[in-house]
């Protein structure tokens, strides 16, 4: 198709006119009139100013919240009159080792502290510090030494095991609750039938010595008894010998 060559140059001149209109209407300034110096550095200095605010606030606020952790740490482990702090702690520790109660050396590998802890207990947890100090005084109170912890070691998930240490005098500590069925023993034929009663053990509950106990063949079960009447099945697992 053939177009006129009027239209064309009509059409220019239209477009021309309309740019040359927003052009002394001041519409095209930002597109091709450069800001005055004095108002490109108002606002970069302005942007920078802003910039340095947000991070000093950053910096402030930062260093606020340091300050109140560093004195919170300060006031758990520094204060020997707080039965909470590092070193009350680890003075009670050293009372209980009846060793020298020197707070200053106790994370010393070769320290009295840590000798005495590795001898009878174990270091299984590293040397002393805030992170495990908790753990040496249970250890320590519990009397667990590591030779009951070897039995503990030795017993873990064996019926037959756990039975014997408990008829070898052992103390039972239950790990767990166990709701354990009631037994009576058939006196023809060594079984045991349940009573349909149960007796709960509660978790942590110390049951003392002098029980005597057998493996229950085919399970993971011990049957404990007291006084050789009354009998109770609980799993080998649910207990630890003390």
């Amino acid at each position: 198709m053939k177009i006129n060559k009027n239209y064309i140059i009509g059409g220019a001149l239209i477009a021309a006119g309309g740019l040359y209109y927003a052009y002394t209407k001041g519409l095209l300034d930002k597109f091709i009139k450069p800001k005055p110096k004095g108002e490109t550095a108002k606002e970069e200095s302005q942007d920078v100013i802003n910039t340095a605010k947000e991070e000093q606030k950053a910096v402030k606020t930062a260093e606020v919240k340091k300050a109140v952790t560093n004195a919170a740490i300060t006031a758990i482990t520094t204060s020997l009159s707080n039965p909470k702090s590092l070193e009350s702690k680890v003075k009670k520790l050293q009372g209980l080792l009846k060793v020298g109660t020197d707070i200053k050396t106790y994370m010393n590998p070769n320290s009295a502290t840590n000798k005495a802890l590795a001898a009878t207990y174990g270091l299984d947890k590293g040397v002393v510090s805030v992170q495990n100090v908790d753990y040496y005084i249970s250890q320590v109170t519990s009397k667990n030494t590591l030779i009951k912890q070897a039995i503990k070691a030795k017993q873990s998930g064996s019926p037959k095991a756990t039975a014997a240490a408990i008829n070898n005098k052992g103390t039972i500590r239950m790990l767990r609750d166990v709701n354990a069925p009631n037994l009576v023993k058939n006196k023809a034929t060594g079984g045991f039938t349940s009573i349909g009663t149960n007796l709960l053990f509660k978790s942590g509950a110390i049951l003392g010595s002098g029980w005597i106990a057998t493996a229950r063949a085919n399970t993971n079960d011990i049957i404990i008894t007291k006084n050789g009447t009354n009998f109770q099945q609980i799993p080998a697992n649910s207990i630890v010998i003390i």
